[in-house]
């Protein structure tokens, strides 16, 4: 037997493949002690059934469900991980049993109550089908009851996601409106400003925007001031404890940092029946660029957050500056808050837990939707219908969240709802 020789060459690579079996080991350790921290901290709270091997072997697919469906029994199947989620492959077809969950209809208003909402419309533009258009329409229509007031969210421009310098969205608006008429609704008007192409982030050529869609045949009419733009602010002026914007409608400061490559909330005024309303919609970043819950880096890095709380600063120091000059005023945020509600409202205000619809594509909790109204709570109703969250036969993707406002007094609740 000739002895080994121990060449600079044969060193090398005995020391690197000892160095690998460290390192795979390491890898090892490391996903053993996630995996425990994640039962510990997670539970049973949540797998995703997949059904690739069903159906590359013919054996069939795991139907749309909704929540409160239900697999009972043990289900079988090889555990996978991709794009920040554990899977469970499934080699047998599961037995499954509706839970009879249907879209919900909210209540009719009495003739001296406001109807707000939110709505977010996702990237709605003229290049839809117009089964789109009639799919928001049936909801506004029949499960929302007509509010007097929406504050809508992802209007894109007349051309949609072609990225060719158009920003009006006339047609888009257009398009809504008519919708609504053919579904028995009544005649909506709007108002809302244009962005500047390609600089308030979504899809890109969509240039979304929040609009107020507003009915006037119950009392509510829309103040106009004149003068607000893309890249103009609207202030908030004070005369004998009565605020009033410099532009209605108007921008939010949309020159910030804060609102970059993001929506810039667009504020109004309203009158009904005498009521002086502020409504400002808004649209908050979206959290897809924080890291996911199941993903390699525990715990999930939150990129997205110091810029919403950014925003959400940026909204409360405005509405502070209406209650300023009147303590009294009835002010609604409204749109796609996201969490940092606190900053905007302070402690002591939202909804019990069992009315809050959350949306959790793999990232940390999102709430695309919110309704807020900067009062004490306790004198309003407020729904949260569910109709396209909880669905996957809907294709909107987006819920609503409804409140009534008695026009005698003010009141206040958060609400959320809407997912996509």
């Amino acid at each position: 037997i000739r002895p080994m020789t121990w060449t600079p060459w044969r060193f090398f690579m005995v020391a690197l493949a000892g160095w690998m079996n460290r390192q795979q080991q390491d890898v090892i350790s490391y996903l053993r002690e996630e995996n425990r921290i994640l039962r510990e901290k997670l539970g049973h709270k949540r797998i995703i059934l997949n059904d690739v091997i069903l159906r590359y072997q013919g054996l069939g697919s795991l139907p749309l469900a909704n929540v409160s469906d239900q697999f009972p029994g043990t289900e079988v199947g090889i555990m996978d991980y991709s794009f920040g989620n554990f899977k469970l492959q499934l080699t047998s077809l599961p037995t499954f049993v509706s839970g009879g969950l249907a879209q919900e209809v909210t209540a009719d208003r009495t003739s001296d109550q406001l109807e707000v909402a939110t709505f977010n419309v996702q990237n709605l533009s003229p290049t839809d089908p117009i089964t789109k258009f009639n799919s928001l329409a049936n909801l506004m229509v029949n499960n929302l009851k007509a509010p007097d007031l929406i504050s809508i969210e992802e209007v894109q421009d007349n051309s949609g996601s072609v990225d060719d310098g158009v920003v009006s969205a006339t047609l888009t608006y257009s398009m809504l409106q008519q919708a609504v008429l053919n579904a028995g609704g009544p005649a909506y008007d709007y108002r809302q400003i244009d962005p500047v192409n390609d600089q308030d982030g979504g899809q890109p050529g969509g240039n979304i925007r929040q609009g107020l869609f507003f009915r006037t045949d119950r009392g509510l009419s829309f103040i106009d001031r004149p003068g607000g733009g893309s890249t103009i602010t609207t202030t908030v002026t004070c005369n004998n404890n009565m605020p009033q914007l410099s532009f209605s409608p108007g921008r939010i400061a949309p020159n910030d940092a804060a609102w970059l490559a993001s929506r810039k909330p667009l504020a109004g005024e309203f009158m009904f029946h005498g009521r002086h309303l502020f409504a400002i919609g808004n649209h908050f970043i979206a959290k897809l660029p924080d890291q996911p819950l199941f993903g390699h880096w525990q715990p999930p890095v939150l990129l997205s957050e110091a810029q919403r709380l950014q925003q959400a600063q940026l909204v409360h120091d405005f509405t502070n500056q209406i209650l300023a000059c009147d303590a009294n005023a009835d002010v609604m945020v409204l749109g796609g808050i996201n969490p940092p509600v606190p900053i905007i409202m302070g402690a002591g205000n939202g909804l019990p837990l069992e009315m809050t619809v959350t949306c959790r594509p793999g990232l940390p909790i999102s709430v695309l939707v919110r309704l807020l109204l900067l009062e004490p709570p306790g004198r309003n109703s407020c729904t949260v219908p569910l109709t396209a969250t909880l669905s996957p036969t809907v294709t909107v993707g987006a819920d609503e969240v409804k409140i009534k406002i008695p026009s005698e007094v003010a009141g206040s609740l958060s609400g959320l709802g809407s997912c996509r």
